[in-house]
């Protein structure tokens, strides 16, 4: 497969870096419009300041979501969590 490593800052200005454990995101939706793009950004990074916001460039649509770790059984509950509020959200395993 495709195995994308992704690098952060921490919190105090190091980088992390995943190794190809898998990640997941919940993924709350795709924009054609940049400024929903923005828009929906910024609540998600006022909403989860410590996750990874995952930003997908398509064609056509810009997918958005946030990391919620690498642990299946977690994700599966975040996801639950998240669709208390969304029901069209879903999970990404990358």
């Amino acid at each position: 497969g495709n195995q994308k490593l992704i690098v952060r800052r921490g919190k105090d200005g190091n980088s992390i870096s995943t190794k190809k454990e898998p990640r997941f995101y919940v993924i709350i939706g795709a924009f054609a419009d940049e400024r929903n793009v923005a828009a929906a950004k910024n609540n998600l990074l006022k909403q989860f300041p410590d996750s990874f916001i995952l930003t997908e460039k398509g064609p056509h649509l810009t997918r958005l979501g946030y990391s919620v770790g690498s642990d299946p059984d977690k994700a599966k509950e975040q996801l639950i969590a998240a669709q208390s509020e969304n029901s069209s959200y879903w999970l990404l395993k990358e």
